[in-house]
């Protein structure tokens, strides 16, 4: 980069008069999504509220899809994006092959495979003891494997909870004693060492279907609204809400695991022949320089019709808001400056499904994902001629995405022109978004995690109880799955097995070193640099 734009701290507002014309039609279609896209960043990462899960028309689809993505959540074993998992199944030769995708490509492919062979296991086994057996060692296993996100999370809770007790202690509200003897119990029981991790999960898993989450959700509506009222930015949560999410998180690491244990059989015949393969990765095209062209004016001028008066409108506006806290003129720098792109693995996973034109399980143009897609992400899949179902999306942008690269880009290729086409699609969303925000027509929703608390849902969810589960396999079977039915705690093997998962984990865990999941440790071969953060929409290969 020319030493002339290497240091600016803030977008030039003011023409170069020695602009270079950009020739290489490559970089000069980079540099047509770069510019609005990091306009965008640079007024606030979070774009929109979290989009649901897709809904299918097909129980038995929707079901698949449930399951599949919980296969993904227990692969990810760190926050932000070092184990992102995703993967699509395609159908060859009388066989499931998982087409994954992740980072930590090595940890991810022994974790499904061994997670694949555990839930089969499972599935044909009958003896009820064997069967615990098999479920102690799982959710051991899931919650070993991510060790350092659910250690991240417990570190969280224990840094957030005295703000709580503190916040509820001030009040004069002597409803509250409960509840602050509830966070000191919480609190003890946050043990952040691998014995203690398991029986910290099953905590949470128990509180997260307590009145206290419910007081948390109170709180956190209160304090949002103090927030509001004080107007902080809203780039972070408050102590409750950061103390309930991180409890459903951990929560999840029991939820999860548990419902793909108890649906098992539903999935038998795809997982009895699935193989798992990992996907190359994925070079990304280079993000261009900036140059000459890299002001503020020429940058409107792409956005905008040509002569279109707006265009000093919305330079005003961004030049108005660069003397508030949000100085979107600095920030855009900061962008140009730190972004080094990296092709998400979802985009890799369509991708390869659209290059090898690999057939989708049932035909369901799905790619399952251990967290939400990001806004970017969201848009490649809306805009891409492979006609994907468009993935649950947390709506934030990140600096560091990018398309994948096409070798030789040049016209009438069809590669480059069907890149061409789709990065067009997606920069017009981009400038539209950032005019719709410029113009007021568009308020950001407040700051919130990329992956959400669950807690909602949680209880909903857990609904499988195994005497009514029926296999699909006849004609005239009716197929169930774990969320359709009306549970009751204790009222089924179930609910004797959740009942008894605190006793569980307190026997000892001699019997797991003969086990084939046990003898998987990982190593540090794959790991990329530490991340503490959820903050990244997806993962690089």
């Amino acid at each position: 980069m020319p030493p002339a734009t290497t240091f600016r701290l803030t977008l030039p507002i003011e023409e170069n008069s020695k602009r270079k014309p950009r020739c290489d039609p490559y970089p000069r279609l980079m540099a047509r999504f770069y510019e609005p896209y990091f306009l965008l960043c640079s007024l606030g990462k979070t774009r929109n509220s979290y989009t649901e899960y897709p809904r299918s028309g097909s129980r038995q689809q929707e079901m698949r899809r449930e399951y599949m993505r919980n296969l993904a959540f227990i692969c990810d074993g760190k926050k932000g994006r070092y184990t992102f998992t995703a993967f699509s199944v395609a159908e060859v030769d009388g066989a499931y092959v998982f087409c994954l995708a992740s980072p930590s490509p090595r940890k991810c492919k022994i974790m499904l495979e061994r997670s694949i062979g555990t839930l089969v296991e499972y599935a044909i086994t009958a003896d009820n003891k064997k069967k615990k057996r098999i479920v102690q060692k799982f959710l051991r296993k899931c919650i070993e494997h991510a060790k350092k996100r659910v250690s991240a999370y417990i570190n969280d809770v224990k840094a957030a909870i005295p703000a709580c007790i503190e916040k509820m202690a001030n009040k004069s509200n002597r409803n509250n004693d409960a509840h602050v003897e509830g966070l000191r119990l919480l609190l003890a029981h946050c043990r952040d060492n691998e014995s203690g991790h398991v029986n910290t999960c099953v905590a949470m898993y128990r509180t997260s279907k307590s009145a206290l989450m419910r007081k948390l959700y109170e709180e956190e509506k209160l304090e949002k609204n103090w927030y509001v009222d004080q107007k902080f930015s809203g780039d972070e949560n408050g102590c409750f809400a950061r103390v309930r999410h991180s409890i459903g998180r951990l929560a999840s690491r029991i939820h999860k695991p548990l419902l793909l244990l108890l649906n098992a059989a539903l999935m038998q015949d795809i997982l009895q022949s699935a193989k798992v393969e990992v996907i190359e990765q994925s070079p990304c095209a280079p993000k261009p320089e900036a140059d000459s062209q890299t002001t503020l004016p020429a940058i409107l001028r792409r956005m905008f019709p040509k002569d279109d008066l707006d265009v000093a409108n919305a330079e005003q506006a961004l030049v108005d808001l660069q003397e508030t806290w949000r100085k979107p003129l600095t920030r855009y720098m900061d962008c140009e400056r730190e972004c080094n792109p990296f092709v998400h693995s979802e985009v890799s996973v369509l991708e390869h499904f659209y290059k090898y034109k690999l057939k989708f399980l049932e035909g369901d143009r799905y790619v399952y994902c251990s967290k939400p897609a990001c806004f970017a992400c969201k848009l490649y899949f809306a805009e891409h001629p492979a006609r994907m179902v468009v993935p649950e999306s947390h709506g934030k942008v990140y600096p560091n995405w990018g398309p994948p690269l096409i070798e030789n880009f040049k016209k009438k290729d069809a590669d480059s022109d069907r890149q061409r086409d789709l990065m067009i699609k997606i920069t017009k969303t981009v400038r539209d978004e950032v005019v719709d925000h410029l113009w007021g027509r568009n308020v950001p929703p407040e700051w919130h995690p990329d992956s959400t608390t669950g807690v909602s849902t949680l209880e909903m969810s857990l609904h499988g109880l195994e005497d009514d589960i029926v296999a699909s396999k006849g004609d005239n079977h009716v197929v169930l799955y774990a969320s359709d039915v009306n549970y009751r705690v204790g009222s089924s093997p179930e609910g004797e097995l959740l009942h008894e998962i605190g006793h569980a984990f307190n026997e000892s865990s001699a019997s797991l070193r003969s086990s084939g999941l046990e003898g998987y440790q990982p190593h540090d071969e794959d790991d990329l640099d530490e991340d503490n953060s959820d903050e990244e929409g997806g993962a690089s290969l």
